[in-house]
């Protein structure tokens, strides 16, 4: 075991990541944020195919589909809100977890194109509601699924009743697998 580890240490070499069957392996949080509101105009979609990566808002790149080469195994999950003010917007939002009560008691599901599913469960799972613990303790471990490259997914929002004027933004935390040679 300890040759095993010390030679994945040397291959990996100083300050460089993991690199998997040809894949690089690297931690990575992606997220998509908005307005309550728009949720409903949008049918639930929170991450819509015409988004493009901006800071504050999203981090993906091409809207609802990774790019060539990249796959995102999704071990952890949370939603956060700021409802704190009528005129927040998810650039200027001081994250939290009291979810206004439409998304408390809603559902939140993540399917792919010829996957189906991959993730069903009720928002209040995914917030860390009446507990005061640090940023860290607020994501949810999930069952890992992995968001496959160049195939459609959706980040569905389904609400008990309409969104209002809270900013809300959905994480999801893992392992971002690219192409080594990509670069």
């Amino acid at each position: 075991m300890k040759a095993a580890v010390l030679a994945y240490l040397s291959d990996i070499g100083l300050g460089s990541l993991p690199i998997i069957e040809g894949k690089t392996a690297q931690s990575a949080t992606f997220y998509v944020a908005g307005i309550g509101s728009q949720v409903s105009a949008r049918s639930g979609e929170l991450l819509e195919s015409g988004t493009k990566k901006e800071v504050g808002i999203t981090n993906f790149e091409n809207g609802d589909v990774l790019p060539a080469k990249s796959h995102l195994f999704v071990t952890h999950a949370r939603l956060v809100f700021d409802s704190t003010t009528a005129n927040v917007t998810p650039k200027i939002a001081k994250w939290g977890d009291s979810a206004p009560v439409a998304w408390l008691n809603g559902e939140i599901i993540i399917s792919q194109d010829g996957a189906g599913k991959l993730l069903q469960t009720a928002i209040s799972d995914l917030t860390n509601v009446k507990a005061s613990t640090g940023n860290d303790d607020d994501f949810r471990e999930v069952v890992p699924f992995m968001i496959r490259p160049e195939v459609n997914f959706s980040l569905l929002a389904k609400l008990a009743g309409a969104g209002g004027a809270e900013a809300w933004r959905i994480e999801l935390r893992g392992i971002l697998f690219t192409d080594a040679n990509k670069n």
